[in-house]
């Protein structure tokens, strides 16, 4: 049965109003009874920390010393958010995607797989999950099962966060290498390629919509959302407790 989808494209933004929109549309999952999918890009680079890392973590890695840094919700290692597209899919408690939470994270990766291939680019799943004698900063560095690799390089990693049964996940697709990462290629940089921002989302949202069977309908916040992510982002995400807490 066809699901109707809340399509929402963000402009570049900073990363605590990102951080905030994802979690206001969470919170408000239940409410909505939507489920959203959402586009959005960062500015100026920006360095997230996964919800565990220590924030004296960030020292070890030089070429973003000059990023600002959020703390995300979810976990994983830090991500220099540059020259990529992030997404956001939320489901709210009464979808049935809600339950099936493995099965969300490998339907959105074999999605970009199949977009990607349309470019000639091809890209598989993590089927074992690499060990390091000590776990790297960087989220693209790592290795978890079901993430996405071209060339062997990591280009897409995920996670997820629940709240009250709804579930948010969230992941960035890494196009070109960033001057603040220069030892993670991208797309474009692994296979020659000048694949657009615009290009990528749009062959994406194709993928999505056959491998969900999702109608997109173009969408934006509600009144109580945007009220929420004034609130979030000014307590939590652009907060010097929240970023130091660990």
């Amino acid at each position: 049965m066809t699901q109707i989808v809340r399509l929402i494209t963000d402009p570049p933004s900073a990363g605590s109003w990102n951080m905030a929109v994802d979690q206001a549309i969470l919170e408000s999952a239940n409410e909505t009874g939507s489920v959203t999918l959402r586009f959005y890009q960062w500015t100026p680079a920006t360095v997230s920390l996964g919800y565990f890392q220590s924030l004296e973590s960030r020292d070890a890695h030089e070429p973003s010393a000059e990023c600002p840094i959020v703390r995300r919700a979810t976990g994983g290692g830090a991500i220099v958010h540059d020259r990529e597209l992030t997404y956001s899919l939320c489901v709210p408690s009464r979808s049935r995607w809600a339950d099936e939470n493995q099965t969300l994270y490998t339907k959105m990766h074999s999605a970009l797989i199949a977009c990607l291939s349309t470019f000639n680019v091809t890209a598989t799943l993590v089927e074992q999950p690499a060990e390091f004698a000590v776990e790297p900063f960087l989220c693209f560095e790592r290795r978890a099962v079901g993430d996405v690799v071209c060339q062997n390089y990591k280009i897409c990693g995920s996670a997820q966060r629940r709240i009250d049964k709804s579930i948010l996940q969230h992941g960035s697709i890494l196009l070109a290498k960033s001057e603040s990462a220069p030892e993670l290629p991208g797309i474009n940089d692994l296979e020659n390629k000048s694949i657009s921002i615009d290009e990528l989302q749009q062959q994406l949202l194709t993928q999505i919509r056959q491998s969900f069977d999702f109608e997109f309908e173009f969408g934006e916040l509600s009144s109580s959302e945007n009220a929420k992510v004034g609130e979030i982002q000014r307590n939590r995400f652009q907060s010097e407790a929240w970023t130091a807490k660990r």
